[in-house]
């Protein structure tokens, strides 16, 4: 439509009010009649769309979130105690190390005036200072390995713990109890 057939249009409107209550009339009904239309759709969505409230399976649902919940929270706890007990494992490690370092170095001396003495009344002692020294290196040698081992656990407990929450979000995505419809 030209703007010049828009305002003949318009112009022969105005020249009529009982045509124009007339379209006004009919607007407003189909505007009411819209809005109708829309409102029992979004009404009906709302009802089609609300979750189902179910007795036994929101009561399932409700359990299985919350033994997740707490599956969760004490594999937390374990991680928690387990990094404790590293970390004081881990400082009795070095105490031990370190005391044992201190005293392998005054027995070494004790060894080399040992050897580099001569006289036959200190054999004895020589072999007993040697012997400890021997005893300490398998001490060192064990404390090693014991150290070794913790550090092992140790990464083998944090790649169960990173595992133990990707497990449990797995299981709670399908609950055993629910049948398939």
């Amino acid at each position: 439509m030209t703007s010049v057939s828009w305002q003949i249009a318009f112009a022969s409107l105005v020249g009529q009010p009982s045509k124009n209550i007339e379209l006004i009339m009919r607007a407003r009904c189909f505007f009411l009649w819209f809005l109708n239309v829309i409102l029992a759709a979004a009404l009906a969505g709302g009802v089609v769309l609300e979750p189902v409230r179910g007795g036994a399976e929101s009561q399932d649902m409700v359990a299985l979130q919350q033994s997740v919940r707490r599956v969760i929270k004490e594999q937390k706890d374990t991680q928690t105690a387990v990094t404790q007990g590293y970390a004081e494992q881990k400082t009795l490690l070095e105490l031990c190390l370190d005391s044992t370092n201190k005293i392998k170095q005054p027995i070494g001396e004790l060894e080399a005036h040992f050897r580099t003495s001569s006289q036959a009344p200190y054999d004895n002692e020589v072999r007993q200072v040697s012997s400890a020294g021997d005893n300490l290196r398998d001490l060192l040698a064990a404390v090693n390995t014991l150290q070794q081992q913790v550090t092992s656990t140790q990464n083998i407990l944090e790649k169960i713990s990173a595992e133990l929450p990707s497990r449990a979000a797995g299981s709670g995505a399908r609950h055993p109890s629910r049948k398939a419809k």
